[in-house]
């Protein structure tokens, strides 16, 4: 038995370091985002007020003075970003293997491989999560400034309480009617935008300034009009089973309530904000992270768990392929 626990331990500190490896790779030479975040780490060093996070700002500082380079600083949110994740699959995943393969298809090659600020948030806010979950509301409240610290985005984490409920059968009745609301809100957006002139109105209360860089790179073009069918059918491919057994899984373990829930709000929130691309796809992926945790769910729909684990594998292969292959994110074809 310690023979095991040690060979699972190694196992996953192996994992960790050669993911954090795999993403300081993507996030400093091939990402999208790479040059910008060089820029602003040579801007920080000159005394630039650039408007970004503190959190980088130290960071950058504390790079330079180690290795006068801004690799470092690329490997540091790496392997946070990494750590946090792999550590809480392992605590808290029904079946971390299907986690790790949630995880690696998409919010893998998104956040941690070009989103690294976002990659750390993402960490602290699951630990600000499970924390509110566990009922420890001291270090919710400490982990939730630690996601705000590293990404202004993240100030939903304070506002945790209202994406869920402790309560099972009403958030069976919320998430029904948030479901509803998706598509509501996205036939809406097909004849009418009524969300921009609204978020140009807020911009000026914003002191982060996110929401300005939101509608300047929704104009910038780097967003194209929301598909629905491409973002929905991943997750109703799970949901759509979750919701035909979601008491009788929810009886065998309540955190499964939980992720449903906020799963379901992503969803909502990415159909709310999609009349403007670039803060539909970057706020519901705060919530749709849950993913990681909630789809490996699947194996207790089917009396064959292989039924379950062809669910997980198939999501896997399609996001894996889309994200790698055919829109070539990293430009390796």
């Amino acid at each position: 038995m310690v023979a095991n626990v040690s060979a699972a331990r190694i196992f996953y500190v192996f994992l960790t370091i050669a993911f954090a490896i795999i993403a300081y790779y993507l996030s400093s030479g091939f990402s999208r985002d790479a040059e910008q975040y060089k820029m602003n780490f040579e801007q920080v060093l000159l005394g630039y007020n650039i408007g970004i996070e503190y959190s980088f700002v130290l960071l950058s500082h504390f790079s330079d003075l180690l290795f006068s380079s801004h690799y470092f600083l690329f490997f540091i949110y790496s392997f946070v970003a990494v750590y946090i994740k792999f550590y809480l699959i392992k605590k808290h995943s029904l079946v971390p293997f299907l986690s790790i393969l949630v995880y690696m298809s998409y919010f893998f090659l998104i956040q941690e491989g070009n989103m690294i600020r976002a990659a750390v948030a993402v960490s602290f806010f699951f630990l600000a999560s499970f924390s509110f979950f566990e009922k420890r509301y001291f270090s919710y409240l400490a982990f939730s400034f630690l996601a705000f610290f590293f990404h202004y985005s993240f100030f939903v984490s304070f506002l945790l309480p209202f994406f869920f409920t402790r309560s099972i059968a009403f958030g069976y009745l919320r998430a029904v009617i948030l479901v509803l609301f998706c598509f509501l809100f996205a036939g809406l957006s097909y004849f009418y935008d009524w969300l921009t002139a609204l978020i140009i109105a807020l911009k000026a209360y914003d002191p982060t300034g996110k929401l300005q860089d939101y509608i300047i790179l929704q104009q910038s073009g780097t967003f194209d009009k929301v598909n629905f069918i491409n973002r929905f059918f991943p997750y109703f491919l799970f949901l759509i089973p979750f919701f035909v057994f979601y008491f009788n899984i929810s009886k065998k373990d309540v955190y499964f309530s939980y992720y449903f829930q906020i799963v379901v709000f992503g969803l909502f929130v990415f159909s709310f904000l999609s009349p403007i691309p670039a803060l539909a796809y970057r706020f519901s992926e705060i919530f749709l992270v849950f993913s990681i945790f909630l789809f490996p769910y699947i194996c207790f729909v089917f009396k064959s768990r292989l039924i379950g684990f062809s669910f997980v594998v198939f999501y896997f292969l399609v996001n894996f392929y889309y994200i790698v292959i055919y829109s070539d994110y990293y430009g390796f074809l």
